[in-house]
């Protein structure tokens, strides 16, 4: 048998090697190789093998034609044997022990199949199953049998079954595709989801099938959307949740941490938790850390600038939560903004220093009344010994004035414990005629006092000590607004509401008005503090230290008399207070009864109605139409700039705000006026420089119209402006 086997390998062998002589190079080797690898697997050994070779050599050898021929044969002869035959170094015995172990291993392979928690499968290159391993079917139900033979795509989500392909598909290209997930139906009709890795195999550089793990990942799944529902949860509260390792870096940032602190969730995921949560201190986070870790919880209130620069104060609870050894796996942290509360607690805090500076005034206005009671009683008792003197009229001044200082004193008291004033009719007009003089005392030599009050003004019920407060605590700040000198202007008018202006503030109501104009040239307030000028105890530097006393005084006269007050500033040009104060109309003139004037009727025209305040467009939009107009609205200059392009022939005005974001109105008149460079315009502020007033109207066809406007003057400022040419 044995012979048999060597004459068929000599002789293929003997042909090998002449095809090698002869050029055809490796596709020779790789037969030669075959030839000694098939022999050895037959039970041919090595000495077989090498009397083959030298067999095959001499028949070569034999047929050279000279010594020089025969010495490159019998190099190129060695060549081949040291590829072939020669690597094949075992003998009978050591193949079968390669067997053995190899059969061994294939063993052990089939038992970790076999015993595998995951699904183990193979895939001919047409995608039927050609073997599963037994977890199969306890996971899906199936048996095996069912489904060997068959196409793998019956067990796929039909959702899933383009995903499904294409991964299969790119692993008959000799790709090994990533980690990817495909839901399968089980026998019960359940989905399961599972989790697969899929390998090809290969034959002779060709893929032959596939090789597949599959783990079911369905709880892990179910899990995982429990958890984002839970985090949904957490993020819909009103608290900044953060979890972080025992080494401190952040595994978990809901989206309030994101509005406490400024960084996005993934910025903060992996960064120690003091820089995440902006620490200042940087001895304040270990010693929390170290705080959770011995008592299991720390509790404390500590003060951020989030990345934003926005200072916070946070009221901060830890929790240390274990594992299932009681081992110390993470920490749970609360935070919520504390800084309203905070804020208010101190607004509390200066309430009860008001109080008890109201104590304390309280006490010293009880000793200036009594020292001003007798000199008053004297004052009067002397009156009566001099009436006939030449100078009655210094006695009468002494009188007024300690009558000025005792209603003064009062006025401390109505602060001080808040004690209604009295009230009555007041002439608005002779009151600053009173206010003039003291105006001019009491402001720096440097400062240009203006005061223009018509004489025909309505008539105030109010307390006339609070009014004269009120005037003498914005002379106050405007005093401090310009130490190197400026200009005071004071005004005063009358002024109507409708509702239609009572729709546009919420603080006003329809009726008759007194609007007092306060205006200086001085530094201007920054725009982050205006809303807080009015608190008591607010200030920017040590020196205005009694500016916030001074203005939270205008404010609670004004709420006393029912007014409202409205403040524009701007930084380095000055500010201006409008005092608005419910009056009684007096001058039948000034607002006739008898007779309304008529409000012109619209035909239809359509106005564009430009302005970044929604109840302005709104109540603006309704008053036109109840008067006859079209309407069309824009909340931006970009949009009406856009909307009168779309319809410039049907617009016959636009009405346009002057101050906007995005665009604004003097931008956007700038672009409308080049659509149309006849267009009709009316612009609208509460602006009351005339500086920036005349920039915006100072071309053809510009009309203005000041904030608040009524009804009646809207109405007649937009017919007198379509009656134009």
């Amino acid at each position: 048998m044995i012979a048999a086997k060597t004459y068929e390998l000599a002789r293929d062998y003997k042909a090998a090697l002449r095809s090698y002589l002869a050029g055809a190079g490796e596709p020779a080797l790789q037969r030669a190789f075959e030839l000694g690898r098939k022999a050895v697997e037959e039970g041919m050994g090595s000495i077989d093998l090498a009397l083959v070779h030298h067999d095959a050599l001499a028949n070569n050898l034999v047929q050279v034609p000279n010594l020089e021929e025969g010495m490159r044969v019998a190099k190129l002869g060695s060549n081949f044997f040291a590829e072939t035959l020669a690597p094949i170094e075992m003998s009978h015995r050591g193949f079968q022990d390669a067997i053995l172990t190899l059969k061994a291993s294939e063993e052990r392979y089939r038992t970790v199949v076999e015993t595998a928690l995951d699904v183990i499968y193979t895939l001919s290159v047409h995608g039927t199953l050609t073997s599963l391993n037994p977890v199969f079917e306890a996971i899906t139900g199936w048996s095996r049998e069912e489904w060997i033979g068959k196409h793998f795509i019956g067990l796929i989500h039909h959702e899933d079954l383009g995903r499904a392909l294409s991964m299969f598909e790119k692993t008959l290209r000799g790709e090994i595709p990533e980690m990817f997930e495909l839901r399968v139906v089980a026998k019960s009709g359940s989905i399961l989801v599972g989790e697969f890795k899929a390998t090809p195999q290969f034959q002779d550089g060709n893929v032959v099938g596939v090789l597949g793990i599959a783990r079911d990942i369905t709880e892990r799944k179910r899990a995982e959307e429990r958890i984002r529902e839970q985090a949904a949860l957490l993020d819909m509260t009103h608290d900044a949740i953060v979890v972080c390792d025992i080494a401190g870096k952040v595994t978990y940032w809901n989206k309030n941490a994101e509005q406490f602190f400024g960084f996005i969730a993934a910025e903060a995921l992996g960064k120690h938790v003091s820089e995440a949560m902006m620490a200042s201190d940087a001895g304040e986070i270990p010693g929390a850390f170290d705080s959770v870790l011995e008592r299991g919880n720390w509790l404390g209130t500590i003060v951020r600038k989030t990345r934003n620069g926005k200072e916070i104060t946070i009221e901060s609870r830890w929790m240390l939560i274990t594992n299932g050894h009681s081992f110390p796996a993470s920490v749970f942290i609360v935070n919520t903004d504390v800084t309203e509360r905070k804020n208010f607690e101190a607004r509390l805090m200066r309430a009860r220093r008001m109080e008890s500076l109201g104590t304390l005034a309280s006490g010293i206005a009880h000793d200036l009344n009594d020292v001003l009671s007798p000199i008053l009683l004297g004052v009067q008792s002397l009156g009566r010994v001099v009436q006939a003197s030449e100078c009655p009229g210094i006695v009468q001044s002494i009188e007024s004035s300690i009558t000025r200082g005792a209603k003064m004193i009062k006025q401390i008291l109505t602060f001080a414990r808040g004690i209604e004033g009295e009230k009555a009719p007041v002439q608005f007009a002779a009151l600053f005629q009173e206010l003039k003089e003291f105006a001019s005392g009491a402001l720096s030599k440097s400062i240009d006092v203006r005061i223009h009050v018509p004489s025909d003004l309505w008539t105030l019920h109010g307390d006339i000590t609070q009014l004269q407060q009120l005037f003498m605590s914005l002379c106050v700040y405007a005093n401090s607004a310009m130490p190197q000198g400026g200009v005071f202007t004071v005004t005063a008018e009358n002024v109507q509401f409708d509702q239609n202006y009572a729709g546009m503030d919420p603080e006003a109501k329809a009726g008759p008005y007194i609007l007092l104009s306060v205006t200086d040239t001085g530094k201007g307030i920054p725009k982050d503090h205006i809303e807080r000028i009015f608190d008591p105890f607010f200030t920017t530097t040590a020196s205005d230290s009694h500016l916030g006393i001074s203005l939270s005084t205008v404010l609670s006269i004004v709420k006393s008399h029912e007014g409202f007050v409205r403040v524009d500033s701007e930084v380095g040009k000055g500010t201006q207070f409008r005092v608005y104060l419910p009056a009684i109309q007096t001058h039948e003139l000034a607002v006739p009864h008898s007779r309304k004037r008529e409000l012109p009727l619209g035909g239809g025209e359509a106005i564009l109605v430009v302005d970044d305040e929604a109840a302005i467009r709104e109540i603006t939009k309704a008053t036109l139409e109840t008067y006859g107009y079209k309407v069309l609205t824009a909340s931006d200059g970009a949009e009406a700039v856009a909307l009168f392009v779309e319809h410039n022939d049907e617009i016959k005005l636009v009405l346009t705000d002057i101050m906007m974001p995005c665009m604004n109105g003097d931008t956007a008149i700038r672009a409308i006026l080049q659509v149309d460079e006849h267009a009709k315009i009316i612009a609208t502020s509460g602006l009351t420089s005339r500086e920036q007033i005349e920039d915006v109207i100072g071309r053809d066809g510009i009309s203005f119209l000041p904030k608040p406007y009524t009804a009646d003057k809207l109405v007649h400022t937009i017919s007198e402006v379509l009656r134009k040419s």
